[in-house]
């Protein structure tokens, strides 16, 4: 779960700082050395690139770079949360960059196992007799669309039906041309916030379960979004597996 949110958060950011028409690519590798044995990670991109000056600022909490219309979204959190996450997991990143305008590559290097015992893929048991579940109608509200397509893709993956708005005001009207089971809200919308929508959807007497994924984390927040009509809240970068696990909870069992 923990190294999806770093994969997230380092494609979150090439896309944030690669303008449209340009290249993102992620590749995985085992790198074999006479003491070590290691997973590299490397997401690379022929965006904005990094100046010598600020190439040694960009792990730092809240720094953003304001050089295209996408860096103003967000908390400017997901690269000090990735080197965070990583560290804690004995491994290490770093970013490399010709300079400005021309693109950057981030590296992840964790070390493994001599021998790498097989993992199931598979979120439950392997004598699991969980029974199949329907697929959930999902209305995913960000106003960053590269992040919100990114997670609408992976809810595909999962079976579920998908529609996507970038405001508070289109994602009111989406909901009822929509009629979404589920509702995976984004609190810091351009228009009006995640918290004025779902009032107004409980307004609405719309029943669809409203999860909060956002970075505002805090007791007051959380309280917030409670009496708001929020179900469930999710502190960005949430994966896949913790929304699922909501999700589970959600839908019922096929026959």
């Amino acid at each position: 779960m923990r190294f999806e949110q770093v994969i997230i958060n380092l494609l979150n950011n090439a896309a944030k700082y690669t303008p449209p028409g340009g290249r993102i690519n992620l590749t995985a590798s085992v790198e074999n050395t006479d003491t070590k044995r290691e997973l590299v990670i490397r997401v690379q991109d022929n965006g904005i690139g990094i100046s010598i000056e600020s190439i040694d600022q960009v792990f730092e909490p809240f720094r953003q770079f304001n050089d295209t219309p996408q860096s103003g979204a967000g908390l400017g959190v997901g690269l000090a949360i990735a080197k965070r996450l990583v560290v804690l997991h004995q491994g290490t990143i770093e970013v490399f960059s010709d300079g400005v305008g021309k693109g950057s590559t981030f590296t992840v290097r964790f070390p493994l196992q001599t021998e790498v015992a097989h993992i199931s893929t598979s979120t439950a048991p392997a004598n699991s007799k969980q029974k199949p579940r329907q697929p959930l109608k999902i209305l995913v509200v960000d106003d960053n669309e590269a992040a919100a397509t990114g997670i609408g893709k992976l809810l595909e993956h999962h079976g579920h039906n998908v529609s996507l708005s970038h405001t508070g005001e289109d994602a009111i009207s989406e909901t009822r041309s929509f009629a979404p089971d589920v509702v995976l809200l984004d609190i810091g919308l351009p228009d009006i916030d995640g918290y004025e929508v779902a009032k107004r959807l409980r307004k609405n007497k719309i029943s669809s379960t409203i999860i909060a994924l956002t970075g505002y984390g805090q007791d007051d927040d959380k309280t917030e979004a409670k009496n708001a009509g929020i179900d469930h809240h999710l502190i960005k970068p949430a994966g896949i597996a913790e929304i699922e696990n909501i999700l589970q909870r959600i839908r019922p069992e096929t026959a």
